[in-house]
């Protein structure tokens, strides 16, 4: 909080007039981070001329790439969450940001009337957690990028924003056929 009021210019104690600690701080911008992924997805896939599951998954792959600070923050909430906060901040947080998941799920119910809310939910959420996992895999430490420089380790190699976009497609796939009875491959 000093190193706040430092760079505002502002009396030391200035942010506890505005946040209780740290953690509040830390929830309230992870909050606006949210809001400007989940705005951008919402417009993107209004956007989308012909949306197919392809084009979903980039839209959102693009939007992961676009915002690196979200990413990084999103990894940090955890270990946040598990310091002294306020249950109420959590809970509202945690409700902003359900909010906002389930507008996400209506509107790619929007974009693919086949898919059931539910599932459209489930598939907001396992994003969100690919999105943790994909990033702590993709963000390796020195040591260990060097050892996955190995040939034979490529395999092990993860690139975020591909990986989200792939995942993304083909769990949107998953659901098509899931929902219409189709042949995996079906278009």
């Amino acid at each position: 909080m000093a190193s706040i009021a430092r760079a505002a210019g502002v009396a030391k104690g200035t942010p506890y007039l505005y946040w209780q600690g740290k953690a509040e701080l830390f929830l309230e911008v992870l909050s606006l981070e949210y809001q400007g992924f989940v705005g951008a997805l919402i417009e993107g896939l209004a956007g989308l001329p012909k949306p197919d599951e392809r084009s979903v998954g980039q839209l959102i792959a693009r939007e992961v790439h676009a915002r690196p600070g979200f990413v990084s923050l999103m990894g940090l909430l955890h270990g946040v969450l598990e310091d002294d906060v306020d249950v109420e901040q959590v809970v509202s947080f945690k409700r902003a940001i359900l909010l906002q998941g389930l507008e996400v799920a209506r509107q790619l119910r929007r974009v693919f009337p086949w898919l059931s809310f539910e599932r459209a939910r489930r598939l907001v959420l396992t994003i969100h957690g690919a999105i943790l996992a994909f990033r702590r895999m993709s963000d390796t430490p020195p040591g260990l990028r060097e050892a996955l420089a190995h040939p034979d380790l490529a395999l092990l190699r993860v690139d975020l924003v591909s990986e989200v976009r792939d995942l993304v497609a083909d769990l949107l796939v998953a659901a098509r056929v899931d929902a219409l009875g189709e042949e995996p491959g079906g278009g």
